[in-house]
């Protein structure tokens, strides 16, 4: 909000009263804002807003991942991973166990939650063994 109220001050108002004038002393453009400087300003808004919802999103589904580890369970960990706001690339449906084993093992190894740059890469070393047949049954 208060990034809001200090760009439209410096887009309109405070560059014509720096200059000592009044709104009826000016062209009603130098002392308010048009229609297109409004709008600039709630699309940045918006912008800034989209990146902080995808953030929260983002840190949610890392943190949903880690508390899954705890949980030890393949299944919510799948799902989990699945999460597009994780950004995580090559989640296969058949590896969960074997995800489950390589990521729990990690984050012991840690002593800490994972960050996604650790799981994905847990799940890069995953998706190069193999899953045995009785798993898939």
């Amino acid at each position: 909000k208060q990034w809001y109220q200090r760009r439209v001050a410096i887009t309109a108002g405070e560059t014509a009263q720096d200059e000592g004038k009044t709104s009826k002393d000016c062209d009603i453009y130098e002392f308010y804002l048009t229609h297109v400087e409004v709008q600039d300003i709630i699309d940045d808004i918006n912008d800034i807003v989209r990146k902080e919802i995808a953030e929260a999103k983002f840190r949610t589904a890392i943190s949903d991942i880690n508390k899954c580890l705890a949980n030890e369970s393949a299944s919510e960990l799948i799902v989990a991973l699945q999460v597009p706001a994780s950004r995580l690339k090559h989640v296969n449906d058949k590896n969960s166990e074997i995800y489950l084993e390589f990521l729990v093992a990690a984050q012991n190894s840690r002593e800490g939650n994972l960050n996604v740059e650790e799981i994905q890469e847990v799940l890069e070393l995953a998706k190069k063994k193999k899953v045995p047949t009785a798993t898939l049954r």
